[in-house]
């Protein structure tokens, strides 16, 4: 992997960090870290981005609205600081669309092992409670990352190349 590549991938972590330690409070230190993250790759990678930012959100507000999450505050949708998380996710993977598994089967698993664990993971950290119990809601978040996000990202895979690094 380039630098730039592992570099988006520590920014992630940060912002991560920043939106489920901090949540709301952290928002600007998320802003930063994606105006960083767009410094790094350009605008290339936008498009994609966009819609795989679009697709998660949209998961989310669903699961949020039929109850999966709950957020210790009250939103009407979903809170900023996963809007911004998501807008960093999918800057990630439209950067390191190339180094992802290119069998579907494949990216089936990795994209459920990496949402449900995210989300296990902030649900320790108190930034939300899964309903109607973490394992339970674990596989519901795994299968909707599964797919409804794998097969998007694998035909950005296929058919899209990853955008090009700028440093």
């Amino acid at each position: 992997m380039s630098k730039a590549q592992w570099l988006t991938l520590v920014v992630f972590d940060f912002a991560w960090f920043a939106a489920i330690v901090g949540g709301g409070e952290w928002l600007l230190a998320q802003w930063l870290l994606l105006l960083g993250n767009l410094a790094l790759i350009g605008f290339q990678g936008c498009k994609q981005a966009l819609l795989i930012a679009a697709a998660g959100l949209l998961l989310d507000g669903l699961f949020t609205h039929f109850g999966l999450f709950i957020f210790n505050r009250p939103f009407t949708v979903i809170p900023l600081f996963l809007l911004v998380l998501w807008l960093h996710f999918a800057l990630m993977v439209s950067l390191l669309l190339s180094k992802l598994p290119k069998q579907f089967y494949k990216l089936a698993a990795l994209m459920a092992l990496m949402g449900a664990w995210g989300y296990i993971a902030a649900a320790l950290l108190n930034a939300v409670q899964l309903q109607p119990s973490l394992p339970i809601a674990a596989i519901i978040i795994g299968v909707g990352w599964a797919f409804w996000l794998s097969p998007l990202i694998w035909l950005l895979c296929r058919r899209m190349q990853p955008p090009q690094e700028v440093a």
